[in-house]
């Protein structure tokens, strides 16, 4: 039988290494790479994740903006740089942590108007 101590000590630290993986580590292995068709998401700025056309793109905000529900709210604090893409053939929401998000949005804003 599993003690409820050893538990909770074993959820405590998986959720303070998520925690540091996210705010620290995943920042500096995903990166975002803006190309004349949509915006490339890649790990350790050579793998390619997953891409977003700009003519898929419903809306760009900074996180502060963006709607706000229980979870967002706990994945990136009010403090980070993060930028939240509703995209229009999909149901979810996607954020990114760009090195400056003012830029990054008004740079994918402008070649959304070219697309």
């Amino acid at each position: 039988m599993i003690q409820l101590d050893s538990w909770f000590d074993s959820f405590i630290s998986l959720v303070l290494t998520i925690v540091f993986y996210h705010f620290i580590v995943g920042r500096l292995l995903v990166t975002q790479e803006l190309t004349d068709k949509g915006i490339r998401v890649l790990m350790f700025g050579l793998i390619p994740l997953f891409h977003i056309r700009y003519d898929e793109i419903v809306e760009i905000l900074p996180f502060r903006s963006a709607p706000f529900n229980l979870l967002t709210f706990m994945a990136v604090s009010r403090f980070s740089n993060w930028v939240y893409i509703k995209r229009s053939r999909e149901w979810k929401r996607i954020m990114i942590s760009p090195k400056n998000s003012e830029e990054f949005i008004a740079q994918v804003k402008e070649r959304m108007a070219k697309a």
